[in-house]
């Protein structure tokens, strides 16, 4: 005789539990899916803030432009409109106003040199030579998306495209930060012709897209005829290095005192021409900042020393020596604010001549001894 187990209701059980468990695995997709449109939608925020600081700099370039160069006015002549250069052209910009410290673009700048117009008194309130705050981005470009077409976009697309852009907003400020070399090079028949290394003046520019609705900064700066030694931030991490292109934190030996990194000098000073020359980052052993310094990389003939690039800039920006006099004593130093300009030029018999410049602080100044001892 077989006896049978009865099995009533196993099925309701078993449906809800795939049910619950459907219901679990859809709840977690629209979860996903809801984050991965936020995360999207910030992206694109953080994208766009990008642009509007790429356009401050911009905007500050054409601010300095035009006072050199004189602003756009408009001209008719036989009925005819065009715009033409103003024949009133101002003097080069100093460093006269005061900034706006409290605005979330200033304070996200870590690397400011934060000197006014005497770099020996660091107490003293930064000056800028303009700080201009909540330029409106849409304002720009309001009439290219006037101007579209049916063709390019519908009308509600560029409804709601002007609505997002009413958002960003721009500010940048200008930094006189001194004089600095620059090449006047041209073609000339003529044998003796050669390229003329002049002395301008050296500004450095801060700008920041802003994003409104969630106070999104984005920083950026570029400097024009200008290599910022005094904007290295000596003391910090290694991680604000990044015209070091060799540099890899893990690439940091611990066991030793200091670790030297190298790169082209066209990596930290983008428009100047120093010729032969290479940028060393000096960093400690836990990865702080010690020194940097451009060093001139000469041959048997000297020859990149001879050409005067990097002495001319060193007397430019901070001062001027005569290695020819007897009492030169190989190097000097200027002690500015927490930081220390360290310039050598040593001749040596039958041997190249060293030449360099470099950024440190009495704290860290260690660190350039150390490949001194190697050599």
């Amino acid at each position: 005789m077989i006896k049978r187990e009865k099995a009533n209701g196993f099925a309701l059980v078993l449906s809800l539990v795939l049910l619950m468990v459907m219901s679990l695995m859809g709840g977690s997709l629209v979860v996903i899916s809801s984050t991965d449109h936020k995360s999207n939608n910030s992206s694109d925020e953080y994208q766009q803030a990008f642009y509007v600081a790429e356009t401050g700099l911009l905007e500050a370039e054409k601010d300095l432009v035009n006072y050199f160069m004189g602003d756009w006015v408009k001209v008719e002549k036989e009925g005819v409109v065009s715009y033409e250069r103003s024949t009133t052209k101002g003097i080069p910009p100093t460093n006269s106003a005061v900034p706006d410290t409290s605005t979330p673009c200033y304070k996200s700048f870590r690397n400011i040199t934060k000197f006014g117009t005497d770099a020996s008194n660091p107490s003293e309130t930064m000056l800028v030579v303009k700080h201009i705050k909540g330029v409106s981005f849409y304002n720009l470009i309001e009439p290219i998306l006037s101007n579209l077409s049916a063709s390019e976009a519908s009308a509600q697309e560029i409804e709601r495209e002007k609505k997002v852009l009413k958002n960003y907003t721009y500010e940048y400020f200008m930094v006189d930060i001194g004089k600095a070399p620059f090449t006047e090079s041209g073609s000339s028949i003529a044998s003796t012709s050669v390229d003329i290394v002049k002395e301008g003046t050296a500004y450095r520019i801060y700008a920041c897209g802003i994003f409104q609705a969630d106070d999104v900064v984005i920083p950026s700066f570029k400097s024009i005829q200008a290599c910022d030694l005094l904007g290295v931030e000596i003391g910090e991490n290694a991680s604000t290095l990044e015209f070091l292109s060799s540099f890899e934190e893990e690439d940091i030996d611990p066991n030793d005192s200091v670790t030297i990194f190298e790169s082209q000098t066209t990596a930290f000073c983008e428009d100047i021409d120093f010729g032969s020359t290479l940028v060393k980052g000096y960093l400690t052993m836990d990865g702080i900042i010690g020194a940097v310094e451009i060093v001139v990389q000469n041959n048997r003939n000297n020859r990149a020393s001879k050409q005067g690039l990097l002495r001319n800039f060193v007397k430019a920006n901070f001062g001027d020596f005569n290695i020819n006099s007897e009492e030169w004593p190989g190097y000097k130093i200027w002690n500015i604010g927490p930081k220390q300009i360290f310039y050598y030029y040593w001749e040596r018999e039958n041997r190249p001549t060293q030449e360099g410049i470099a950024v440190t602080s009495e704290q860290y100044s260690y660190v350039l001894l150390v490949d001194e001892y190697e050599n």
